[in-house]
């Protein structure tokens, strides 16, 4: 799977992820390339895009018929042989949901708890390690807003360049202003 083909479920076209230039709710959220839209979706290890999968995402999310086969020129090939069919309607519902928001909210929502990356840090694990998410604790304290775990952090040699899988750092994830000034170093 390559995870850094995305699909819109609005326009139902294909870009790479490196495509996308334009991002909006203080970057968090892709606008896809050709038609303008907040509807991207990245494939992840729990719901790879397939064109199923994304033909099912604009059904579900935008009410729009995509066609059983992919547009000439797509980066996706008709499915032949996919898990997908094995996902039931409200599994498929929560995993979109969880792509569609998951990047973001559902990262934020999934980490470990400030104390549990505490006690991890302080019995020796990295600083920067990074989850199953690749998100570090400093890239959900930034998504949190918490400015005191923030510091905490940074004191013990967090990384506040760190990439996640997306290509963002922790400062793409700030989500206040003060937040963003300290991992800037301001």
């Amino acid at each position: 799977m390559n995870k850094r083909i995305c699909g819109c479920g609005n326009c139902g076209k294909t870009f790479y992820l490196t495509q996308i230039v334009e991002w909006v709710d203080h970057h968090n959220t892709p606008v896809c390339p050709c038609c303008g839209i907040d509807a991207v979706f990245r494939g992840t290890d729990r719901l790879p895009l397939t064109w199923a999968v994304l033909r099912d995402y604009a059904a579900w999310g935008f009410k729009k018929d995509l066609g059983a086969c992919p547009p000439e020129g797509s980066l996706l090939s008709p499915d032949k042989d996919s898990n997908h069919a094995t996902v039931n309607a409200e599994q498929l519902h929560n995993l979109l949901n969880m792509a569609l928001y998951g990047d973001y909210l559902g990262r934020q929502n999934f980490g470990m708890s400030n104390e549990e990356w505490k006690t991890n840090i302080e019995a020796g694990r990295d600083v920067n390690a990074q989850d199953r998410f690749t998100w570090s604790a400093l890239h959900y304290a930034a998504a949190r807003k918490d400015e005191a775990f923030v510091r905490w952090l940074l004191a013990r040699g967090a990384d506040p360049t760190l990439l996640d899988d997306m290509d963002k750092t922790p400062v793409d994830y700030a989500a206040s202003k003060a937040v963003e000034s300290l991992l800037r170093g301001q």
